[in-house]
């Protein structure tokens, strides 16, 4: 991940399964307004510290990073991919971020419809009112 900026600035990195941004146990939409979904947040700004990859940087700079997550999804056709954010804050814009070289890797567990795993699988495609 890199960022030009010569400020400092804040990158970010999650999960997005079928475009929704994966934040701890649910799902989120990928748009401006995403906080609203999660009580007592009044911007992205404090809500993209919850789960996913976060590092602070006061030049430009080039980072390597590495993190993972047990997803159960319920069955079904999954897009799965990285969202990538910089910035400073909601009020001063996102900064250019980019992303070189990066690879995915995925492990896929099947499971039978019947079985208990101890976790619930989480409905990554949203619908009106899904995730109050």
């Amino acid at each position: 991940m890199f960022s030009p900026h010569s400020n400092s600035t804040w990158l970010y990195l999650r999960f997005m399964i079928n475009h929704n941004l994966l934040y701890a146990n649910k799902f989120l939409p990928n748009t401006a307004n995403r906080y609203q979904y999660i009580a007592g947040y009044s911007s992205n700004d404090g809500i993209d510290y919850i789960d996913g990859f976060y590092w602070h940087a006061t030049s430009p700079t080039m980072i390597q990073c590495s993190f993972s997550d047990i997803i159960y999804l319920n069955p079904g056709l999954h897009v799965i991919d990285v969202a990538v954010r910089g910035g400073l804050d909601d009020v001063h814009g996102a900064f250019p971020t980019y992303v070189h070289y990066g690879a995915l890797t995925i492990e896929l567990v099947e499971y039978d419809l019947n079985a208990d795993i101890g976790i619930k699988p989480i409905n990554a495609n949203l619908i009106p009112d899904s995730i109050r």
